[in-house]
């Protein structure tokens, strides 16, 4: 962490070799990003302050976790979305 930043990636329910299947923008995947984001804040390694970003379906996936409000969302880098 030499300039004081951690990318977490996250894979969606059923991406990859996770449980589940996938359910592309529904309201079980923004939940799902919501908990994340709650998660990566309360890390050790983690100022509390949470930002999102990416491109096309990450840009969307963005915006709605934004709408809801999380307490540790600090910012989001939505582009071409």
């Amino acid at each position: 962490m030499p300039d004081g930043y951690v990318c977490v990636r996250v894979d969606s329910r059923g991406a990859g070799a996770l449980a589940g299947y996938l359910c592309h923008n529904n309201a079980r995947e923004t939940r799902d990003i919501h908990l994340c984001v709650e998660w990566a804040a309360k890390q050790s390694w983690c100022s509390g302050k949470v930002g999102m970003n990416g491109i096309s379906y990450y840009a969307s996936n963005q915006w709605r976790r934004a709408a809801s409000q999380p307490p540790h969302l600090a910012a989001i880098c939505a582009w071409e979305g």
